[in-house]
């Protein structure tokens, strides 16, 4: 996971302090759940369908081992007030 920000600040006096900044977030090689899902269905091996098909086929849902990629960004804002 790689991450990286810059942060930025501007001293408008000696009391008042603002900062701004950016960050972004690079995740590789992510299994999310969602990606996991295989649709794919066999009626052949359910059951309650085995008397309208025969049975064989393969095995269906199987699992997926889907990889994606995760990225964020984020912005912050400071505002630091000193007395």
């Amino acid at each position: 996971m790689q991450e990286t920000g810059v942060n930025l600040t501007y001293k408008y006096n000696d009391k008042v302090q603002l900062t701004v900044g950016y960050t972004f977030l690079f995740w590789n090689r992510v299994l999310r759940s969602g990606n996991q899902i295989d649709r794919n269905l066999n009626p052949a091996l359910n059951p309650a369908f085995s008397v309208l098909t025969a049975p064989g086929g393969p095995a269906s849902p199987q699992r997926l081992n889907a990889e994606s990629e995760f990225w964020a960004q984020g912005i912050n804002l400071g505002l630091r007030f000193a007395w």
